[in-house]
């Protein structure tokens, strides 16, 4: 998927593990319920609309973005496959969100 246009995709439940999402344009793109364990992904991880529910455990993305990510609404949830929580699964663990 590197560079592809995936505005709006829809990924509702996708399996996306190892996939490669460098450069790709992810506008409101969907990942609710995905498995996407060692997903890699660039700075339009910030464009996604929901991660809600996703597992996303050790994926690669620019880590300058670590707050952006970590205090997206979006990023919440537990997969219903394996259990993992979103948030922890982003290694947001150790960063405490706004108010």
């Amino acid at each position: 998927f590197a560079k592809a246009a995936l505005e709006q995709a829809d990924f509702t439940g996708a399996n996306v593990q190892e996939a490669t999402f460098l450069d790709a344009a992810l506008d409101n793109a969907v990942f609710k319920n995905v498995l996407g364990e060692r997903a890699i992904f660039s700075g339009t991880i910030l464009d996604v609309g929901t991660f809600e529910n996703a597992d996303l455990t050790r994926t690669i993305w620019p880590s300058k973005y670590r707050i952006m990510i970590c205090d997206m609404d979006s990023v919440k949830g537990t997969n219903p496959t394996t259990k993992a929580d979103t948030y922890e699964s982003l290694m947001c663990i150790d960063y405490f969100r706004r108010s």
